[in-house]
């Protein structure tokens, strides 16, 4: 492992942050009687992160799910109250559709601006994983992200 933390490659890393990606693959089948026994090799990609880059990822998954929360809980009430409030149908299929569109849109935007606040403090989000060698290495070699079985 690096000493350098991945997602700002300028801090030291932090072991206790360090991203812990579980994976598993598929090494050997043999026949047992009129079954197969298949024997899976798992590991981890450890992927090192300094105490801010944690932070900052915590602070984002955290406002990701108040953010969202908001959004599908207002979109909802609004989607519920709105045909009581209405005796337009032809007003209420409008509002049902902008509805359905809006919601996607504002979640999007959600995360874009979250990713723009990691930028702006000079971080990867932390998707960023996906692009670190170690992980890169074990999905070419056939592995599969989880905890196996």
């Amino acid at each position: 492992m690096t000493d350098t933390c991945w997602f700002c490659k300028k801090n030291p890393a932090d072991g206790t942050k360090t991203i812990k990606v579980p994976f598993y693959k598929e090494v050997h089948r043999e026949p047992v009687g009129s079954r197969v026994r298949i024997i899976w090799h798992s590991t981890e990609a450890l992927i090192p992160r300094c105490s801010e880059c944690a932070k900052a990822h915590a602070r984002v998954r955290k406002a990701n799910f108040i953010w969202r929360s908001v959004v599908i809980i207002a979109l909802l009430v609004a989607w519920a109250v709105f045909p009581f409030l209405s005796g337009n149908t032809n007003m209420v299929c409008a509002v049902d559709l902008i509805i359905l569109f809006s919601a996607p849109i504002l979640l999007v935007a959600i995360s874009r601006a979250n990713k723009h606040y990691l930028r702006s403090l000079g971080t990867l989000p932390e998707s960023g994983k996906k692009e670190y060698p170690e992980y890169l290495r074990l999905l070419g070699q056939g592995y599969v992200i989880g905890k196996g079985k």
